[in-house]
């Protein structure tokens, strides 16, 4: 489930509570969420948001898991089936425009513990793949983007080597090459993959 509200930048208490229907039993969940400001200038992306799925929608309209033309359905546990595609979504802010009015940056995906099979950039500007290179112990995909908008929301699918780890970090680098002295930001996030069945 999702639910939305509009929040100030600031620190929140963030509590669930779940009922189970058949046991009555009550499960509550409690963390210290910041959310941050992207208006305050200079390049800023958001946190990573793990996914099970993220494709194009053609028609207009609203549902909890929509973010403009896309939906996103997300993988909360983080722990996906081997051979499942591993989806991350994210947005970037306060990319510099040249004069005519274009932006470029790179975004290099670091992945330590799992080798990929294969990558495929979904959404964000004009990608072009710069790499795919690695051994198993560290993965890296770049890719460049050429867009005209401050700022763009980036998607990606991650196909894995099923033989790999049961557990992976993948770190996800921006780099805004219109800038100067190229300014980046990065995030991280842990991935679990299901233990083969005999």
């Amino acid at each position: 489930d999702q639910v939305r509200t509009r929040l100030e930048a600031g620190d929140y208490l963030l509590a669930v509570k779940v009922r189970d229907p058949g046991t009555k039993k009550v499960v509550v969940y409690k963390d210290l969420v910041t959310v941050a400001s992207f208006t305050q200038g200079g390049l800023a992306m958001s946190d990573l948001e793990v996914a099970g799925l993220v494709q194009d929608l053609s028609v207009p309209g609203d549902g909890k898991f929509r973010k403009g033309e896309l939906l996103v359905i997300p993988m909360p546990s983080r722990t996906f089936r081997r051979r499942q595609p591993v989806y991350l979504y994210y947005e970037v802010y306060n990319l510099i425009r040249d004069a005519g009015g274009q932006t470029r940056y790179r975004v290099d995906y670091r992945l330590h513990g799992a080798r990929p099979t294969g990558a495929r950039r979904l959404l964000g500007g004009l990608p072009r793949l710069l790499g795919f290179s690695g051994e198993r112990e560290e993965v890296l995909v770049s890719y460049e983007h050429v867009g005209d908008t401050d700022w763009e929301p980036v998607y990606i699918a991650l196909d894995l080597d099923p033989s790999g780890e049961d557990a992976f970090d993948i770190e996800v680098v921006v780099t805004d090459l219109k800038g100067l002295a190229e300014p980046r930001v990065s995030r991280k996030v842990r991935i679990l993959l299901e233990k083969d069945t005999p």
